[in-house]
């Protein structure tokens, strides 16, 4: 078993019994939308702890099947346009890749970080908090949906930060209706909750993304 299907593997296994059903928000503005309809609206709970990344990513990404090959990498091979060049036992040096968030291109994998479409201190602060390690760390190597990580360009990624819609949108207009949507399938996927700005966000963008286009701009 590769290291990508083992961590879907354990991914699957760890969302599915932990999983919460879903309950539809009712009074949050935007809530009465198709594309947030399966989603909990809530603002943060103001007595969480404090996010911790490493309690999401003890000693950085995991290595499913002990092959050598951890997320970064998995992901990275997945993504690649072509066969990657991988250099020692498993560290990915370059392909061809394009950035999904700002359509750019590149054969060097140093220029790109591996980015959580649904960020994770977005998602301590969205439920996560309270989940076991376990989960947390299924989370964080989500190789279930594709869009859930994306091998993206750096300084796009740091800008990105742990935002959601309703403060940034990839620079790529092609990609704000896939964006928007997979972050809402990530979020309920997981029952994590969504503010009530981010509720609206996905409505709007969503009403835009039906239309003719299909794309946001």
């Amino acid at each position: 078993m590769t290291a990508r299907a083992a961590a879907v593997a354990t991914a699957m296994l760890v969302a599915s019994s932990c999983s919460v059903p879903v309950v539809a928000p009712e009074t949050a503005t935007g809530a009465s939308s198709p594309a947030v309809a399966g989603l909990r609206v809530a603002e943060p709970d103001p007595g969480r702890p404090r996010y911790d990344r490493d309690e999401w990513q003890p000693g950085g990404w995991s290595d499913a099947d002990g092959d050598g090959c951890n997320t970064r990498a998995e992901v990275l091979m997945a993504e690649s346009a072509i066969p990657v060049v991988v250099e020692g036992r498993c560290r990915v040096a370059a392909g061809t890749w394009r950035d999904p968030y700002t359509g750019r291109s590149t054969s060097s994998a140093a220029e790109l970080q591996i980015d959580h479409l649904v960020a994770l201190a977005d998602a301590h602060r969205s439920g996560g908090w309270a989940w076991p390690a376990e989960r947390k760390v299924a989370f964080a190597n989500d190789l279930v949906d594709p869009e859930a990580l994306n091998a993206v360009w750096g300084p796009e990624n740091e800008r990105k930060a742990d935002d959601g819609p309703d403060r940034w949108l990839p620079p790529e207009a092609s990609y704000r209706c896939a964006y928007v949507a997979a972050y809402g399938r990530i979020k309920a996927r997981w029952d994590l909750s969504v503010t009530p700005a981010q509720a609206v966000a996905i409505a709007s963008t969503s009403t835009r993304c039906a239309g003719p286009a299909a794309t946001v701009p």
